[in-house]
C-alpha cells in the first residue's frame, strides 16, 4: 500500500535543495539562510512557533526565483529589484494551505527598515520572521566560499553594522554580533546540515500531511519548476490533470487517483538542474544538450525520495520518459517494470507538450497529435490503451485544457509577466 503521510519539513528541505542548484551545482544558499535565520530567532527569544516559520519561510525564501539570472543577480549584496521573485514567491507558497502562514514573510524579506519598500511598509511593520531573514540572507551574500569564513567574520560584521537603522532592524543587527562572536554560528552556515542538527525540536514542521495537502505542496514544487520557461508555465499541471482524468476513466481508485496526480505535477521537478537556455533554446540542441536533459527524470526520483515520498509514487514520475521496449531513459526499464500509473504519466506528458508552443513550434491540434501518439504506440514506447482512452475523451480534455490555459493566463497577469 502506498503511504499516504509526508513529513513538511523533509519536503521543504529537500525543495530547497533543488532550488539551489545552479549551473555551478549546488550552493545550499537557502539552507545556509534557513540555519541562521532559525539560529537568530531562537537568540532573541522569539515565541517557538516564530521559530520555526522563521525557519520554513527561510530555507524556501527565493522560491520565487526561477531563473538562473535571477538567482546571480540575488547574489550581490547590494542587489534591486528583489519585489518580482518575492511576489512570485508569496504567490507560489500561496497555493498550499499547510504554508499559508508564510506567504508574507516571503514577501517582504527584501524589505528595509527605513522604509522606501514597493509595499510601503517599514519598521515593526515588516514581519519579524522576514526581519531576522533579511539579515541572514545578506550574511550569506557576503561570505565568500573563496576563503575560510572564520577570516571573513569581522568584515562582515561592520558590513551589516554599518546599515543598522537603515537597511537592518537595529535589534536583529544587535542579535547577530552576539550569535557572530561564536565560531560556530559561522561553522554551522558552511555546513547546514550539521547546523540544523543542533536547533530546537520544530514540531509543527514534523506534521505528517493528508493527501491533498501533498497534492498542494506538490503544486507549489511544479509553479517553481514550470516558469524556468514561458514554453512550460502549465505544463505540470497540464500533465498532472491529464493523468487523473486518465486515471479515473481507466478505473483507479479516487485516492490513487489523487496520488497519480500528484506524481504528476512533480514528473519534471529534475528540470531545477537543467540551464535556462537549454529549456528556452529555439534551435536543435547539441548531444551535450541532450545528455543534460535526459538527466532531469533521474533527478526527479531522487527528489522525491528525498522529500520522503513512497517509491512508488518516485517511479511514477521518474519513468515518464521509459519505454515499453525498454530503450527509453535514464533507467532503461521496460514492460515490465511499468505500472497503468507510469504509462498514463508517460502519454499525458507526451500529450500535453504536443499542445504547448515550443521554442521550435506551435502547438499542434488534434490530427497532429494523435498522429505522434499512435506512432510512438507502434514504435513501443507508449501504451496502446492509454492512448485509446484519451483520445475517447478528447472534449473532456479541451474542457481542461481550456480551463489551465485561463488559470495559467490569470496567474501570469497577476505576476505582471506575459508568455
Amino acid at each position: 500500500m502506498i503511504r499516504m503521510e509526508l513529513n513538511l519539513g523533509r519536503f521543504l528541505l529537500a525543495l530547497s535543495t533543488w532550488l539551489d542548484w545552479s549551473a555551478d551545482g549546488l550552493n545550499a544558499h537557502q539552507r545556509r539562510v534557513a540555519c541562521a535565520s532559525a539560529a537568530m530567532a531562537a537568540h532573541v527569544g522569539a515565541d517557538p512557533a516564530i521559530v520555526e516559520r522563521t525557519f520554513a519561510a527561510a530555507v524556501i525564501h527565493d522560491l520565487g526565483a526561477v531563473k538562473n539570472a535571477e538567482r546571480l543577480d540575488l547574489q550581490r549584496f547590494d542587489v534591486e529589484h528583489t519585489l518580482p521573485h518575492c511576489l512570485r514567491g508569496a504567490q507560489m507558497v500561496a497555493e498550499a494551505s499547510v504554508l499559508s502562514g508564510l506567504g508574507n514573510i516571503v514577501l517582504h524579506h527584501h524589505d528595509k527598515w527605513a522604509g522606501r519598500n514597493p509595499g510601503g511598509v517599514q519598521g515593526t511593520e515588516i514581519p519579524v520572521e522576514a526581519r531576522i531573514i533579511h539579515v541572514c540572507d545578506r550574511v550569506a551574500v557576503l561570505s565568500s566560499p573563496d576563503s575560510y569564513i572564520l577570516t571573513q567574520r569581522g568584515e562582515i560584521v561592520e558590513r551589516v553594522k554599518s546599515l543598522r537603522g537603515k537597511a537592518f532592524d537595529p535589534d536583529m543587527v544587535e542579535a547577530f554580533q552576539d550569535l557572530a562572536a561564536h565560531e560556530s554560528f559561522w561553522l554551522d552556515m558552511t555546513m547546514p546540515e550539521w547546523g540544523l542538527e543542533a536547533l530546537p525540536d520544530m514540531p509543527g514542521l514534523s506534521v505528517e500531511l493528508p493527501a491533498e495537502g501533498i497534492r498542494q505542496l506538490a503544486g507549489v514544487a511544479a509553479y517553481a519548476v514550470d516558469a524556468k520557461s514561458r514554453f512550460t508555465y502549465r505544463h505540470s499541471h497540464g500533465v498532472a490533470g491529464t493523468s487523473r482524468m486518465l486515471g479515473e476513466i481507466m478505473g483507479l481508485a479516487a485516492e490513487r487517483c489523487l496520488l497519480l496526480e500528484t506524481s504528476g505535477l512533480l514528473h519534471d521537478i529534475g528540470k531545477l538542474t537543467v540551464p535556462d537556455q537549454i529549456l528556452e533554446k529555439e534551435g536543435p540542441l547539441t548531444p551535450d544538450e541532450i545528455s543534460i536533459i535526459r538527466g532531469h527524470t533521474y533527478y526527479t526520483y531522487w527528489f522525491l525520495v528525498d522529500a520522503g515520498f513512497d517509491v512508488a509514487m518516485a517511479e511514477w514520475a521518474a519513468f515518464h520518459h521509459e519505454r515499453l521496449d525498454g530503450r527509453g531513459y535514464p533507467f532503461g526499464v521496460d514492460d515490465s517494470r511499468l505500472d497503468l500509473e507510469h504509462r498514463i504519466i508517460a502519454v499525458a506528458d507526451i500529450y500535453t507538450a504536443l499542445r504547448e508552443d515550443r521554442p521550435y513550434r506551435p502547438g499542434m491540434p488534434w490530427p497532429e497529435i494523435e498522429k505522434v501518439l499512435w506512432s510512438q504506440v507502434k514504435s513501443g514506447a507508449i501504451d496502446g490503451d492509454v492512448v485509446t482512452a484519451l483520445l475517447n475523451a478528447k472534449p473532456e480534455a479541451d474542457r481542461r485544457w481550456e480551463e489551465l490555459t485561463l488559470a495559467s493566463a490569470a496567474r501570469l497577469v497577476d505576476e505582471g509577466e506575459e508568455q
